[in-house]
């Protein structure tokens, strides 16, 4: 937006980006001159910028623009990324960014099976399941969830149990939940009889057992 500082900032920053060859290209809109930008993106504040499938609201110091830039680039991106977002508070924004770009969600996976992620990052990526439960989006989660139920960790093997209950593909979740029935982990056979439980219990066709 004209007048902007925070913009003019970014804007300074990432075209030394481009000048280093750090970025291929830069493309900076006036929504002010197209409204329809900011209404397709549903942007609510500037600078508003976009660098491969990451989104970013707000200044930030070149060192950061850098950061992210590598990170992009990395295997592991996007968990990175919506761990960042979780604890930072916008859960909104990782269920917006799933949803216009579905195959996202696979980052799920690997935010679950890092032990050191936090709390805040597993609470969101429940929230946005639960969101979600029951879409084609979550489907694509089933299988990687499933290979968790595997893990070497018992809290992951645990969590991945449980999370496989949000998805609302409980049929195609059953098998997994079945091999962590004899899981060496009793909390981890506990939260898969559950699972298997809270099943038979919701639909009462014994499709569990």
């Amino acid at each position: 937006m004209p007048g902007c500082g925070h913009c003019a900032a970014s804007q300074q920053s990432l075209q030394q980006l481009l000048a280093e060859g750090v970025i291929a290209s830069l493309e900076c809109i006036d929504i002010s001159h197209h409204p329809e930008w900011a209404e397709r993106l549903a942007i609510r504040s500037v600078p508003y910028v976009l660098t491969g499938p990451f989104i970013f609201q707000g200044e930030r110091p070149l060192s950061e623009w850098r950061y992210w830039l590598d990170v992009v680039r990395s295997e592991k991106g996007m968990a990175i990324y919506f761990d960042h977002l979780f604890s930072a508070g916008q859960r909104q924004l990782v269920e917006q960014i799933i949803r216009y770009q579905s195959v996202s969600i696979q980052a799920f996976a690997d935010l679950l099976a890092d032990t050191q992620v936090g709390i805040n990052s597993r609470l969101g990526v429940g929230a946005v399941l639960e969101e979600l439960s029951g879409t084609a989006v979550t489907a694509d989660l089933v299988k990687p969830l499933g290979q968790l139920t595997q893990h070497e960790v018992a809290l992951v093997r645990g969590d991945a149990c449980y999370y496989l209950s949000l998805l609302g593909w409980p049929a195609e979740a059953v098998p997994y939940w079945q091999r962590c029935l004899v899981d060496p982990d009793p909390e981890v056979v506990e939260i898969a009889r559950e699972c298997l439980e809270e099943l038979q219990n919701h639909d009462g066709v014994g499709a569990a057992r």
